[in-house]
């Protein structure tokens, strides 16, 4: 079954080709692997969203500012981080 994760990244991809999202490689099997890491080529920081299990809601981050949003649907995660992209990633 396809989880939001796999949607959002989708959609991102869509708009973005280059962008590289990468989850979190966890050392040991009780570590908590719900953390996705997004970076634009040639940028500097990146977009962090987090979920226990893949799927919405997710928190999301980024090293460009010192506040957490939380996305509700697949649809707002990517929203956000359009946004965020939009406000802090372009040059």
């Amino acid at each position: 079954m396809e989880k939001d994760i796999d949607k959002i990244s989708q959609l991102l991809r869509q708009e973005f080709p280059l962008i590289q999202i990468e989850q979190l490689k966890t050392v040991h099997p009780t570590d908590d692997d719900g953390l996705w890491f997004i970076r634009w080529p040639n940028k500097k920081g990146e977009v962090q969203i987090e979920s226990v299990n893949g799927n919405c809601p997710f928190i999301i981050e980024s090293t460009k500012f010192n506040k957490s949003l939380q996305g509700k649907t697949v649809e707002d995660v990517v929203a956000k981080t359009r946004s965020i992209h939009s406000e802090f990633f372009l040059d």
